[in-house]
């Protein structure tokens, strides 16, 4: 039975391929691990930096209502009529004041002043003024609250009995030493100062949205203006709002969670006070567009370097076993006694230069060899032909 071979040509393809290809894939395998954490990483980073910004800029406007309820309050007029709120000419001109100040604001429902006792003094709206807003244990509830806090009152967001919208509702007490003459209630609209800051549509992903919650998960601001006011199902959003107050909750973080089907991914700010959390969330399968792009580059790369070696390989072999061949030849030639082959075989390696200087070598041996034969062949054919003529001489005589 006749053995298997493999030919010398193969065998160097092999030494170079099979490093190759592993040493490729590997790569490869590694490079996509390490660059889709990173990418993951950098995604999440990039949308809490963006959901944060943008909770940071809501927070901003809450303060900013701040600064604009107390410059409205620290008029003196305000003051003078808060200690004198029987003097009709200087209710009217606090009203005027209240009125022209409230039509300088955008993104506001109102802003009013009332007694201690939550009688309307001035507002906006002229019926209103007069109305008596709290009584009894309502009334002693913000009271307190109102000398608790810290400058303002941050109800937080509700629904609004006058507009019947989400506002931020505040109230700032007016101070007189430590004696409280009045108060400044306000009411800043959700959406009115959420929407400016929204720039979900500008990320570059087509499957993104912002979208705003209460500590209680009833949704205070969507895209979809059919979903505000109805309850969040995300359940890993009602587990953070869960965890508030907790020790261990953060103020951001992401979150993964599946909606209608589809993975999503989210990251999320919990606003001042805790008041509201914002979310911006897209389709996990979008988000690692990036990722499968690069696996792709890699793939092609790591295809691009094996075709490279492999024709490098295949060349190099070639230059290395084309001349061993021409040597087989060259011994097979030999050893029919063909000393008339040509040893000149060019040849860069060491190692088949050895080989062609040894069949040279041996070509010349071998030619001496069989030229000593072929002299010896002649002298003895030369000799036999003279002793038959001796022979031959003799029978004669």
């Amino acid at each position: 039975m006749k053995s298997r071979t493999i030919s010398f040509h193969m065998i160097l393809l092999l030494l170079v391929l099979v490093p190759t290809i592993t040493v490729s894939m590997s790569l490869s395998v590694v490079m996509y691990n390490m660059t889709s954490r990173e990418l993951r990483a950098s995604m999440n980073n990039s949308m809490v930096s963006y959901i944060t910004e943008m909770g940071i800029a809501y927070d901003n406007t809450t303060e900013t209502a701040k600064t604009i309820m107390g410059t409205f309050a620290s008029n003196p007029d305000v003051i003078s009529y808060l200690k004198n709120q029987d003097d009709i000419e200087l209710g009217e001109k606090v009203q005027e004041y209240t009125k022209n100040y409230f039509g300088k604001l955008d993104g506001w429902e109102g802003i009013y002043l009332a007694s201690w006792e939550s009688k309307v003094l001035s507002h906006p709206t002229d019926s209103v003024v007069g109305r008596v807003m709290r009584e009894g244990d309502r009334l002693k509830q913000l009271q307190d609250s109102m000398l608790s806090s810290d400058g303002v009152y941050n109800v937080g967001i509700i629904n609004s009995p006058a507009s019947g919208q989400l506002i931020m509702s505040m109230y700032m007490p007016v101070m007189d030493g430590n004696v409280p003459l009045g108060y400044v209630g306000a009411g800043t609209y959700v959406h009115d100062n959420i929407r400016p800051l929204d720039n979900a549509d500008n990320i570059g992903l087509e499957s993104a949205y912002t979208y705003v919650v209460d500590n209680h998960g009833t949704i205070l601001y969507h895209p979809d203006s059919g979903k505000v006011g109805g309850m969040s199902e995300n359940e890993a959003l009602l587990e953070v709002l869960a965890n508030l107050g907790n020790a261990d909750s953060k103020k951001t973080g992401t979150i993964s969670y599946v909606y209608n089907g589809v993975k999503k991914h989210a990251a999320y700010y919990v606003g001042e006070e805790q008041h509201y959390v914002a979310v911006f969330t897209a389709d996990d399968r979008e988000i690692l567009t990036n990722t499968k792009r690069n696996l792709n580059i890699m793939v092609i790369s790591a295809g691009v370097l094996i075709l490279f070696f492999s024709a490098l390989a295949f060349i190099i072999s070639k230059l290395i076993v084309k001349p061993l061949k021409k040597m087989v030849k060259v011994i097979e030639a030999l050893s029919k006694g063909n000393t008339d082959v040509n040893t000149d075989v060019r040849t860069m390696v060491t190692e088949s230069r050895n080989i062609r200087d040894s069949a040279t070598d041996f070509k010349g041996a071998l030619r001496e060899a069989l030229g000593a034969v072929k002299n010896a062949s002649l002298v003895l054919r030369i000799l036999l032909m003279m002793s038959g003529q001796r022979q031959w001489i003799t029978l004669i005589k």
